[in-house]
């Protein structure tokens, strides 16, 4: 970023990218063969949180946790590896993306794994976004 500012992503923005970027093309999930789910796939694939995390903050060792999981074995936790306009959000919401992510069914490209997955982004839109004056916020 080299010092400008950017604009903090909302979790708002975060749920609509994270379906948007996904169900244009679920090929790009970052699933391999047995259908486990990595942050970063050989091929470059990645997760939900796996998008955000810094290139050389990456280690492959992360592909042993959940969010969550990497929150507790991290020494200054999970935002010290995500890039900057993403950090400072609540750890279930790093959880619920990476759900939304690797839960199989919403992404069989039917109309029924499409309700079932837009239900879910609902239910994250209802639990997450942020009130109008905190979405507006800018970070360094």
């Amino acid at each position: 970023m080299g010092g400008r500012m950017s604009e903090h992503r909302t979790r708002k923005w975060l749920i609509d990218d994270t379906e948007a970027f996904y169900a244009s093309d679920p090929g790009r999930r970052a699933v391999v063969d047995d259908d486990r789910c990595m942050y970063r796939a050989e091929d470059g694939r990645k997760c939900a949180p796996g998008r955000w995390i810094m290139d050389d903050a990456y280690s492959p060792e992360f592909e042993n946790y959940s969010a969550s999981g990497l929150e507790d074995v991290l020494p200054d936790g999970l935002d010290s590896i995500l890039m900057p306009e993403v950090r400072g959000h609540p750890m279930r919401f790093w959880d619920a993306i990476q759900h939304l992510h690797d839960y199989h069914s919403y992404w069989y490209g039917t109309e029924e794994s499409t309700v079932r997955r837009k239900e879910y982004v609902r239910r994250l839109h209802a639990d997450f976004d942020e009130p109008e004056e905190e979405a507006m916020a800018v970070w360094p």
